[in-house]
Parts: C-alpha cells; structure tokens; sequence
C-alpha cells in the first residue's frame, strides 16, 4: 500500500501571502463560489446561445 507525499510546509511571507490570497480568489471565481454561479444551458440551446455561454466562461478565465 502506498502513502501519499506530505505537502511541505508553505513559507510564511507577505508576498506569498498576497500571491495565495489573488490565486484564491480566482479560483472561488471561476468556481463559481464567489460572485454569481453560471446558469447551465437548457438542452434544446441553439448555437448562439452556446456561442454567449462560451463568451462567459471566456471572461472569467481571463
């Protein structure tokens, strides 16, 4: 039976610190934990309505 590798203990700096916190935040976003959640796409979507979806993901991305 394997183990898993321990994580090493991550530095304490204020930069790290600000790095972890934006890398955070953008994840919650993209998530949909933080601000509004996507709204799925009914089945019967035509293309531009996949078309305005994919746009929305896009923004989030970048």
């Amino acid at each position: 039976m394997s183990t898993k590798p321990a994580i090493p203990p991550v530095p304490v700096d204020p930069s790290r610190s600000k790095f972890d916190s934006a890398l955070k935040e953008s994840l919650e976003t993209i998530m949909g934990r933080r601000d509004t959640r996507l709204k799925l796409l009914p089945p019967d979507a035509d293309l531009p309505a996949v078309i305005a979806k994919v746009n929305e993901i896009l923004r989030l991305l970048q």
